[in-house]
């Protein structure tokens, strides 16, 4: 769980690969740059320092080749993402931070029958670390200049600028918001709006106990856009109900197949405090879940303080709704905006039957001073007083993390051990966080 080099890759590899593969301006980009050198075969990889080289796009041109070659390019393509051979070659860009040529490669050396030529440029992320490759493959020996190098180096460096535009995308503040709500609505409906997962780790052990679902809006021009760009629009419609319905019903089903392998696991699910507008939330949580074989018992439903306020309005209360279908409830940015008066506002929120808290990330950031370990130190106490689970968000380092299981915090959730991700990427995390 180190935070050196390899470990600070791996998190920003995620970061590429929750996007990369969803941007058509990057498959352009890459078909683009195989068609100006005339390969078969270009990749744009991403270095992951635990699952080394990981394509996240590939262009495969099959068209312009006779029957022979196409089927042995098809194939090269197929069997690049495991050979240990590619995956040298790709490490060496890496460690040397240079541009390689390998034009006249054998069998032997690549572990990819009928790959030939590899010739590859770095692409470097804004501290400096090289975080993927722009390569291309050819079944046949080629030789390439120095000038072809150097342009390679080029439009490498535009892919480059085009994965940074992505990854700060998801950032964007309201210049990026969504307006239309018909848009959004259909999305949801056809399955658009999907769960990317992060683990929340037993800071003891290093295991992933539970799992957070976050809503990742797939946009079919605009990549992968995060909840910043279409959550307020939700909200403002009502539209929000139905997007934590599907988020949460689709998290179930992959929750339930993972617990076959793990079957103490937990799904964790924020929802707004829009269904508590509506007498049959409870029932309408229930069957999102319960449809497909996953007992609520097994959820915890994470709500900011407007949501438990208003699932406890007018001496009218879900929690005990909730509680007896088997949910537990967890107060989510717990601490956040840090001073007397919200501390007296949370005191009063604990009041109500919650099950948990989690500590806020912008608390999380100032563990290592003396304030901000005085204020973890108390809002733990304070948890601790009603016998409340506690998680604490953000964690970034291993010292991070120590420090807050000293003071008192027993799970964690960050960038430390993962970024939220797809479905696909997540199962590797079950194994090592």
């Amino acid at each position: 769980m180190g935070g050196g080099p390899d470990r600070s890759r791996t998190r920003a590899s995620l970061r590429y690969l929750e996007t990369a593969p969803h941007d058509p301006d990057l498959h352009q980009l890459v078909t683009l740059v195989a068609a100006r050198f005339a390969f078969p075969v270009a990749l744009l990889t991403v270095l992951d320092a635990r699952r080394g080289p990981t394509i996240a796009v590939a262009s495969v041109d099959v068209v312009h080749v006779d029957s022979e070659t196409r089927h042995t390019i098809a194939s090269v393509g197929a069997q690049l993402g495991s050979a240990p051979g590619w995956t040298a070659l790709t490490d060496e860009v890496a460690r040397t931070a240079r541009p390689l040529v390998a034009g006249h490669l054998v069998d032997t050396g690549t572990g990819v029958p009928g790959m030939r030529a590899y010739v590859a440029a770095p692409l470097w992320d804004s501290t400096g670390t090289v975080v993927g490759t722009l390569c291309l493959v050819d079944t046949r020996p080629r030789t390439v200049t120095g000038q072809q190098l150097d342009e390679l180096v080029s439009m490498a460096a535009v892919v480059q600028r085009q994965l940074e535009r992505l990854r700060t995308s998801t950032r964007l503040g309201p210049s990026g918001v969504l307006t239309d709500a018909h848009e959004l609505a259909n999305a949801v409906v056809r399955g658009q709006v999907v769960p990317y997962y992060q683990p929340v780790v037993e800071l003891s052990t290093g295991e992933a106990q539970a799992v957070e679902t976050l809503a990742r809006w797939v946009h079919p021009t605009r990549g992968v856009l995060v909840p910043g760009h279409f959550l307020g629009l939700a909200e403002d419609t009502e539209l929000v109900i139905d997007l934590d319905l599907a988020v949460l019903g689709r998290a179930a089903v992959e929750l339930a197949q993972w617990r076959g392998g793990y079957p103490g696991l937990r799904l964790s699910a924020n929802i707004s405090a829009k269904h508590f507008n509506h007498p049959d939330c409870v029932s309408r949580l229930t069957a999102a879940v319960a449809s497909v074989g996953v007992p609520p018992s097994a959820v915890t439903l994470e709500m900011t303080e407007p949501a438990l306020m208003a699932a406890h309005v007018g001496g009218t209360s879900y929690f005990a709704a909730l509680h007896e279908q088997g949910f537990r409830v967890l107060l989510d940015a717990f601490g956040g905006g840090v001073g007397e008066r919200s501390q007296l506002r949370s005191e009063d929120v604990l009041r109500l039957p919650v099950d948990g808290i989690k500590i806020d990330r912008a608390v999380c950031s100032q563990l290592g001073t003396r304030v901000g370990d005085a204020v973890v130190r108390g809002l733990v106490d304070l948890a601790r007083g009603q016998d409340l689970h506690v998680v604490i968000s953000g964690l970034e380092t291993t010292e991070q993390a120590e420090l807050a299981q000293q003071l008192g915090c027993t799970h964690g959730q960050g960038y430390l051990w993962a970024p939220p991700v797809p479905a696909a990427d997540f199962a590797g995390l079950l194994v090592a966080p």
